[in-house]
């Protein structure tokens, strides 16, 4: 296998780990704040779980965010419609460090150091500050899922056709 059809199907393999990831994991916090929640844990320790669960994927999904994004700053050279892959694919490379850097770190330190009372950050310009990253936090995420989703698939369509070419119509 030539280095660049290599490069292009690591690619593709990123791309495609970044949204299952994304979609498996929303599945499996909102699974484990159920059955938390059923079986009687505070509103809480089901909010830590879950929480946490995604605390620990930030770094995996940066990283493999930023191989994705190199290979489809690779693929920039096959022609436009891959330069504009390229682009979004900074944006979605920005939506992951926005997440990590900013918006996780924050909700961690609230979740870790604050007081929560029922469920709920007792103090309430706590509970604003944490609501507002979380969603922000989701928003920034999906959207990146959504760009990583649309990547998948405008690098199968961009292709021309020739035989002589990988199935994403790159060189």
């Amino acid at each position: 296998m030539k280095g660049s059809r290599l490069i292009h199907a690591f690619t593709d393999l990123c791309l495609g780990v970044l949204v299952g990831t994304a979609v498996g994991t929303s599945v499996a916090a909102s699974v484990i704040f159920g059955v938390s929640r059923e079986q009687g844990f505070p509103k809480h320790i089901a909010n830590t779980l879950a929480g946490t669960m995604f605390d620990r994927l930030g770094w995996p999904m940066l990283v493999t965010a930023l191989v994705a994004t190199v290979g489809c700053l690779y693929a920039a050279r096959a022609g436009r419609a891959f330069k504009i892959m390229a682009a979004a694919s900074l944006l979605m490379l920005a939506c992951a460090g926005l997440t990590q850097f900013w918006f996780a770190p924050r909700m961690a330190e609230l979740r870790e150091n604050s007081t929560w009372v029922n469920g709920e950050l007792a103090d309430e310009a706590e509970r604003t500050e944490f609501r507002r990253s979380h969603g922000y936090s989701m928003a920034v995420s999906g959207l990146a899922t959504l760009i990583a989703a649309g990547l998948i698939v405008g690098r199968r369509l961009a292709g021309d056709g020739d035989a002589r070419k990988t199935k994403s119509g790159l060189k």
